[in-house]
């Protein structure tokens, strides 16, 4: 017969409740977040390297960009190096935030790098070759075998660095141990702790196409609108309409409102609309020539099979119908409270009490 006391408290009897057990993973947490830091310290290396590459090349006389034109890859590789820092300082801390955060990037880089990887696998043979064609001559001095390990090395290192180092980060991030080490170590409620990260992952991705534009606008304003390409100050105009458009998006998807979601869903949509029917009717290089970029620039971009092709639109177009996808997978977080219940000011609902 059991003869040991019962807890007669509440005290006691919130003392026996069982504790989930868990692995602090706070060690592997500053491995990873050093390894995101050393990351943001390569992209940001990248950047005088780029520059150097453009002044290089113009001072050898070689047809180039605008200078403008590269101003939108710095910003790109700049926004990269201080998001990886910031999210490494963040991991290093075991901060909440930064562990949604850097799952949520994770999973965008790895899915990004899987397409990428796919396209480059596909068309960099063909742009390789005919670079090789021009410099070489017909590729004189330059065995198929070579090439083809060239090639291979390259498609490789590419799976590596846009898939595999992902995959890592997607895996670790992933583990319930992980999450448990930040939720005790950063026992205070976070920003991200108030939305879905499903949710959260497409309010990201707004922000970034929202910078992307913005920038894109002033520095190369060609806009794709139902069939022709708008340039100069009207395109520059639209870009930061949608920008704001995209901003605003990310706060009322935050917020998960269901007006949010049906805006975003039409949005995206007439987006893929006007950008199919432009790439199906007109080449982006006449656009170009319209920003005023030199003939020998011009020249240089038909010669290359990726532009001329326009692989990197249609690619966009693939990306934007996978994020329309997505955005209609997300339906089930945004359905309105009903009367039986309100919503409190963290987003979540909660059941009127009864009377």
């Amino acid at each position: 017969m059991d003869i040991s006391p019962a807890p007669d408290t509440e005290d006691s009897t919130q003392q026996y409740q069982p504790v989930p057990a868990f692995k602090d993973r706070s060690s592997l947490l500053i491995v990873f977040g050093a390894v995101q830091i050393i990351l943001g310290a390569l992209c940001a290396l990248f950047i005088p390297l780029m520059l150097l590459g453009v002044v290089v090349s113009r001072n050898a006389g070689a047809p180039s960009a605008p200078l403008s034109s590269h101003l939108v890859a710095v910003v790109i590789y700049f926004g990269i190096a201080v998001s990886f820092i910031w999210l490494g300082v963040g991991s290093i801390q075991c901060r909440r935030w930064a562990h949604a955060l850097t799952l949520i990037a994770s999973w965008i880089g790895l899915i990004s790098g899987i397409s990428i990887t796919i396209v480059f696998t596909a068309v960099l043979p063909v742009s390789f070759l005919a670079g090789m064609h021009a410099a070489n001559n017909q590729n004189a001095g330059v065995s198929t075998g070579v090439m083809a390990a060239i090639l291979t090395f390259m498609i490789v290192i590419f799976a590596v660095c846009l898939i595999g180092i992902p995959t890592a980060f997607v895996i670790f991030y992933s583990r319930r141990n992980v999450l448990e080490t930040c939720r005790r170590r950063d026992p205070v409620e976070r920003w991200t702790d108030r939305c879905p990260l499903p949710v959260l992952a497409a309010c990201v991705l707004f922000i970034s196409g929202a910078v992307y534009s913005l920038f894109f606008g002033i520095t190369t304003p060609i806009f794709p609108f139902f069939g022709k390409y708008i340039t100069g100050i009207p395109a520059g105009i639209v870009f930061v309409f949608f920008a704001a458009l995209d901003f605003f998006l990310a706060w009322a998807v935050f917020r998960r409102k269901i007006f949010a979601w049906w805006l975003a869903v039409c949005v995206i949509g007439i987006r893929i609309i006007s950008y199919a029917i432009t790439f199906e009717r007109r080449n982006i290089l006449e656009a170009y020539s319209r920003l005023g970029w030199s003939s020998a620039s011009i020249q240089m971009l038909r010669q290359n099979p990726i532009a001329r092709s326009g692989v990197i639109q249609w690619w966009g177009l693939g990306v934007s119908l996978i994020f329309l996808g997505y955005l209609i997978y997300l339906k089930k977080y945004f359905k309105p409270a009903g009367p039986s219940e309100i919503v409190s000011s963290d987003n979540t609902s909660a059941p009127l009490p009864a009377s």
